[in-house]
Parts: C-alpha cells; sequence; structure tokens
C-alpha cells in the first residue's frame, strides 16, 4: 500500500505539471474591472502587505498545497519555502500523510522549517483525519495552522480512493476541540458553495480556501492515472468555478476566504480580492516555477507578476487591499445569478 501512495504521489507532481489551460473555467471572466481615468494612485505607491494568522506577510498570496513525500516533492517544497522567504508569503504543503504511514518521508516536509525558520506554514491532512495524526502534522512543520481538505469528488474517482463520508463534520468539529492551531477548510478544485460554507461558519470555522474549478483538477488526475474514461465526460469538469464560488461565499459575514482555482494571472488576482477574497492561493504557477526554473528566476518572475497586480490595483483608484472591496465592477448575468444566494 505504501508502494501506491509514493507511486500516486509521483504521478499527481507529473499529471499537474501537464495540464494546462484549465484556467479558463474559473469563471474571472464573467467579472469587469472598471478603469478608473482619473486615478491618483501611481503602482509604486499601492501596498500589498497584509497580515495573516496575526503576522505580517508582504502580499495576500499563499503558496497552496502542492507535494511532499518521494525526493522530486522534497526538492520541490524546498524550493517553495526559499521562495516563500524570499516574497515573505505564507506556504502550505500536500497531504502529510504519506509521512505519517512512513517516518522516511517526514523530511519531505520538516525540512520547509529548517529552510525558512521564521515562515508562516500551514500543515495538510484530510478532513476526516484522526486527531492524533492531525497533531503529529501539526508537530512535523511546526505549523502556524493547518488545512483540513475535502476532496469527495477525487476520492470516488481515485481507484483506491475513500467511498464512506458519514461523520465528517462531526470529526471536524472533534479536531477542532482539541486543536490550538487555526483550520482552514480547503477544497481541492471543486470549490465550496453559499451552503456549505455557512455550515462550516455553523460549526466554528473561520477560514476557508475555496479552491474552485479552473485550477488542478485531482478528479481528472485521477481519472488520466488509471486512463478511466467517462461515459459523461462533466465528471472531470464537476465543481463551481472559483470566480462563482467566491461570488456565493463572500456574502458570509466573519469568515476569512483564501480564493484558490485556476488564478495564475495578476488581473485575476485583482479581481478576487476585489471580489471580497482575503487572499489568494496559487498551486499550478508555484509548481510550474519551482520545477523549471532557479530560484533567481522566479523571484524575477514574482517581481515582474507583483509589479503587474500593483499596475491593475492603481488603475483601479485602489491604493490597497481594502480599497479594492470599493471599486467598481460589472458583474455578467451568469455569475449574478451566484451572488447573495441562500443554500
Amino acid at each position: 500500500m505504501q508502494s501506491l501512495r509514493l507511486k500516486r504521489k509521483i504521478d499527481h507532481i507529473a499529471l499537474a505539471l501537464k495540464q494546462q489551460g484549465q484556467s479558463y473555467m474559473s469563471g474571472f471572466s464573467q467579472v469587469d474591472l472598471l478603469h478608473n481615468c482619473i486615478t491618483e494612485v501611481g503602482y509604486n505607491h499601492v501596498s500589498l502587505s497584509t497580515t495573516f494568522l496575526n503576522k505580517n506577510i508582504s502580499y495576500p498570496i499563499i503558496i497552496n498545497a502542492i507535494t511532499g513525500g518521494p525526493k522530486l516533492a522534497t526538492n520541490i517544497n524546498i524550493k517553495l519555502a526559499q521562495l516563500a522567504k524570499e516574497l515573505s508569503i505564507p506556504m502550505a504543503v500536500g497531504s502529510q500523510t504519506i509521512a505519517l504511514k512512513d517516518s522516511n518521508y517526514k523530511t519531505s516536509f520538516s525540512a520547509i522549517r529548517r529552510v525558512n525558520p521564521k515562515g508562516i506554514f500551514i500543515a495538510n491532512l484530510s478532513a476526516k483525519s484522526n486527531v492524533e495524526s492531525v497533531y503529529q502534522a501539526v508537530d512535523m512543520l511546526k505549523a502556524d495552522a493547518i488545512q483540513l481538505h475535502l476532496n469527495p469528488a477525487q476520492e470516488m474517482v481515485m481507484h483506491e480512493g475513500d467511498r464512506e463520508f458519514s461523520g465528517l463534520m462531526e470529526n471536524i468539529v472533534h479536531i477542532k476541540e482539541k486543536l490550538d492551531v487555526p483550520i482552514i477548510i480547503k477544497e481541492v478544485g471543486c470549490g465550496i458553495s453559499y451552503g456549505a460554507a455557512l455550515e462550516l461558519k455553523k460549526i466554528g470555522i473561520k477560514i476557508i480556501d475555496i479552491a474552485g474549478l479552473g485550477g488542478t483538477n485531482f478528479t481528472s488526475i485521477e481519472g488520466m492515472r488509471k486512463k478511466y474514461q467517462p461515459i459523461d465526460p462533466g465528471l472531470y469538469s464537476w465543481g463551481i468555478p472559483t470566480a462563482y464560488s467566491l461570488a456565493q461565499v463572500s456574502a458570509i459575514k466573519d469568515l476569512t476566504i483564501i480564493a484558490g482555482g485556476g488564478i495564475n494571472r495578476p488581473l485575476d488576482i485583482v479581481k478576487a480580492l476585489s471580489m471580497g477574497a482575503d487572499y489568494v492561493s496559487m498551486a499550478g504557477l508555484f509548481l510550474n516555477l519551482s520545477h523549471n526554473y532557479t530560484l533567481k528566476e522566479s523571484l524575477e518572475f514574482m517581481e515582474k507578476f507583483i509589479k503587474e497586480i500593483k499596475i491593475f490595483t492603481a488603475l483601479t483608484g485602489a491604493k490597497d487591499v481594502s480599497s479594492l472591496r470599493k471599486v467598481s465592477k460589472i458583474y455578467k448575468e451568469d455569475i449574478k445569478r451566484h451572488m447573495n444566494r441562500e443554500p
């Protein structure tokens, strides 16, 4: 079983690197930010700094869960930790189950803390994990928080996946009662609806990562692993597009929202923040950088990337993340149907 888990990790990296061109499904084309021709803000005066888990960060960007375990994953995680350190942004790791099953793989995760001792790191396990496993995952990284991921679509398609989901919410409550670090509930590519987010808030969850349709698609990746051709191709495009999910959950007060899923352009980041996201998470873009480019090249790319975020922000007339919420936007008819909806 362990060799199967390891092979799956390697397959996920290879297939995620090949999986391109799905960001059009994220739904941000349904939102237009209006140009402000009388802006008095130059991009060099735009501030993107904010706080995350009561710690200062330079940008509202999170390197999202990608991988861990095999040597290739270790190298990727180390490069990502270096990038997170230089950019002063948080980083989440991939599922740590492999390291809990075999301690030989712990270094793949714990190495990031040695690279960036003062960094903000987020542990990662299934929301169905037991409390002891969650403790171990957090301790492995000396993590500041933990993502508990929800991936029913992936599990149902995965040949060796879990088919039993009863008691999920009760388990999340139990973990929350025992844990002393924040919990982030995260989807893995199918989005979080208004109704689901509301139920999570009712049990005390304060942070969600919507991880909507348009990003790395683990449902289709699992299908590709086993060369499964569905009768209905809609199986591989199941989910709520990221922008639509964000339009729904942003109506809920006192809920911290991380928007992820197919966000890999500066303009989409500005749109997400304007729509109500507190932070934006990216995995595919950072996986590509860590796998194909040096740290120097990655930093040069991100410098240009962040400059363009600031340019788009300034062109709306906003000078920081909070003022972006107030800029003029036009929502097209399709996404309007997802806004402020009751469950």
